[in-house]
């Protein structure tokens, strides 16, 4: 069964992902957060227009002191050939030495991952904008946005999140 159309905002990355954008002010259907280890977390930050990019929302990643994985995805409808682009801004908000990335990853019918872009976004504490695209394989059934934070002691957040595609 192929994925619904993604349609509704990630108020949880104050975007909104119809490979159109992301923009948060109420929690969307589509977004999943993961969190693996006990020390990491993902949340939406409740009001904070002074912290937001644009809006007064955003999607927040936090990993403690022992190493951790926390994270947001969404899937949406793939056309097979065609190059998808993740854009969107990050900043980190505490720590220093933990990997992020957005990015874009492609499964195939079964849900394994068979290609994706790399995403390793280099941020600081002040908000930057970014992009990752790959071209999706053959064998495509979806396409992932992925917002990944591993590693320890550090907090990141994103803001306008945006899947095109040419």
């Amino acid at each position: 069964m192929r994925p619904a159309t993604v349609t509704t905002c990630l108020a949880v990355v104050a975007a909104v992902l119809t490979l159109g954008s992301i923009s948060p002010e109420s929690v969307a259907d589509g977004w999943a957060g993961v969190q693996v280890a006990a020390a990491a977390a993902t949340s939406v930050a409740p009001n904070d227009p002074n912290g937001a990019h644009p809006g007064t929302r955003y999607a927040q990643l936090a990993v403690g002191k022992r190493s951790g994985d926390a994270g947001f995805w969404q899937a949406a409808p793939v056309t097979r050939g065609r190059t998808y682009t993740v854009t969107g801004s990050a900043r980190r908000s505490a720590g220093a030495s933990s990997k992020v990335f957005m990015r874009v990853e492609f499964k195939d019918q079964a849900q394994k991952i068979i290609g994706s872009s790399v995403g390793a976004v280099p941020i600081t504490s002040s908000w930057g904008s970014y992009s990752s695209s790959a071209v999706a394989p053959v064998n495509a059934w979806s396409v992932n946005v992925v917002l990944q934070l591993q590693g320890s002691n550090t907090t990141v957040q994103f803001d306008d999140v945006d899947l095109g595609s040419h």
